[in-house]
């Protein structure tokens, strides 16, 4: 689960203010560091936070974003707290006697050491942090999440432009079903993909197009029934 107030969740509710896509906006970080490519990838991995910006970006993203650098800095270790203690939940700690034998060494090298801070390790733990973070749980969250800011309604907003706003949504989902996954992770999946496919077509009927519609409508039934949710495939065939 990403955290509300994390790097994930800021990043693309600025980005959807701004009623920019992710290859929009790449340009607008592109022209932000004096026109050097900027790719769309990693707007995506930050925004799902599959991966989290390292502080080397902290900077392009204020700038990026017109926010000041400490809302970045803020986000992200909302994001990286929120990390930890789902890792805490699901791992716990280990034995005692273990911990303190880690402090005693710990102990001893901070003597034998200064305490002087070492160049580039703060970045290397961070890519520690992500490599022992599965890269699925992220896009998982993050789709659910979706799945619940769009069933809010239209907003004042046209259909077409609500859909249009979905298109980048949609491919992710495509993306992450391609996947292997657990069985109570795919499950999880499929109830999120009906929900959003459900909210197409709705939306494809609204614009009209009742042919695509239906078709949504199919896929929805679809995932609803492999997620094994009654609640989710009622609401889709209501």
């Amino acid at each position: 689960m990403m955290a509300p107030d994390g790097i994930g969740a800021m990043l693309r509710e600025l980005r959807e203010a701004a009623d920019l896509t992710r290859e929009e906006q790449a340009q607008v970080l592109q022209r932000a560091q004096g026109g050097k490519w900027f790719d769309p990838e990693n707007l995506k991995r930050w925004e799902t936070e599959r991966r989290l910006p390292i502080p080397r970006w902290h900077q392009l993203l204020a700038n990026g974003y017109g926010r000041p650098v400490e809302e970045i800095v803020r986000a992200v270790a909302a994001s990286r707290r929120q990390r930890r203690l789902e890792r805490r939940a699901a791992g716990g700690e280990g034995e005692e006697g273990t911990a303190v034998n880690r402090r005693k060494f710990l102990g001893t090298a901070g003597l034998a050491t200064g305490g002087i801070a070492l160049p580039g390790i703060a970045e290397a733990r961070q890519g520690i942090d992500v490599g022992l973070s599965g890269s699925d749980a992220g896009d998982l969250a993050y789709l659910n999440g979706a799945f619940e800011r769009h069933r809010g309604g239209y907003h004042g907003r046209s259909p077409s432009a609500v859909l249009a706003r979905m298109r980048d949504d949609l491919n992710l989902l495509r993306e992450v079903l391609g996947r292997p996954h657990p069985a109570d992770a795919r499950a999880t999946l499929a109830r999120t993909a009906a929900g959003i496919a459900s909210l197409v077509a709705i939306i494809q009927h609204d614009r009209g197009d009742q042919r695509d519609s239906h078709g949504w409508f199919a896929t929805a039934e679809r995932a609803a029934r492999e997620s094994g949710d009654r609640h989710m495939l009622a609401w889709v065939l209501a």
